[in-house]
């Protein structure tokens, strides 16, 4: 599981080789995300989750935190962890 992981859209020929959910916030302040995530979301072992967040969402220390993201999130990562069901 990775969330908002901006280096990323370096690696885009780079193939996934287990189930993998990468989380990115509404916007990425580097770098277009549309691209980035339709290029990722044709993976087979990829999960691309596009939130209404800002990159930062999940860090209580950064501007983009968002309270109700973090919730919705950890709670989240908590459901697919319990059920092995990442994609």
């Amino acid at each position: 599981m990775l969330f908002y992981p901006g280096q990323i859209r370096h690696y885009l020929e780079d193939k996934c080789l287990y189930a993998t959910a990468i989380v990115f916030g509404q916007s990425e302040p580097h770098f277009e995300l549309s691209p980035v995530a339709d290029s990722l979301s044709q993976q087979s072992y990829v999960e691309v989750i596009n939130t209404a967040y800002q990159h930062g969402f999940m860090n209580r220390l950064s501007k983009g935190y968002d309270a109700k993201g973090y919730r919705q999130y950890t709670a989240y990562l908590a459901h697919k962890l319990q059920n092995h069901s990442i994609k």
